[in-house]
């Protein structure tokens, strides 16, 4: 690892019941982590208040270059809709050290009506139907392009 950006950060991964620190440092926040929704190879999603979801990354997994992106990804933000689901804000680990040990994001599976996912809009073919004239058959080709766009 030569590269400065590469360089991967020690840092003390929290687990169920430990607390974590979220948003910026001017305004932190403490959290006391629940049980875990997701796992997958770069770190685990915790649930938390506000419709908001944690990301922590597992060991060995941030860099110093994954922190300046979420940074500028976070401070990106601003010139996006409302309804994306993006980094917001950073989490810290607790210790003297608060070193960043992930994110806090937007929950789209949160149940409020103005979240648009990919499932309800494909579920609410009723709605579709009335609001813009899409019928079952040109919901099929829909699918299939989203499909396409991902192979």
């Amino acid at each position: 690892m030569d590269n400065y950006t590469d360089q991967i950060i020690d840092i003390l991964i929290p687990q169920k019941k430990d607390d974590i620190y979220y948003g910026d440092k001017k305004d932190v926040n403490r959290y006391t982590l629940k049980d875990s929704v997701f796992e997958g190879g770069e770190g685990i999603i915790y649930p938390c208040t506000g419709g908001k979801l944690l990301k922590i990354y597992k060991s060995g997994q941030l860099t110093l270059g994954r922190i300046k992106k979420l940074e500028y990804i976070i401070n990106a933000k601003k010139n996006l809709g409302p309804f994306i689901c993006w980094p917001e804000t950073l989490l810290y680990e607790t210790s003297a050290h608060g070193n960043v040990i992930g994110f806090a994001m937007k929950d789209v599976t949160a149940d409020d009506e103005e979240t648009v996912t990919l499932e309800k809009f494909i579920n609410n073919i009723g709605a579709l139907e009335e609001k813009w004239n899409i019928n079952r058959k040109e919901l099929v080709r829909l699918c299939i392009k989203i499909v396409n766009l991902f192979s």
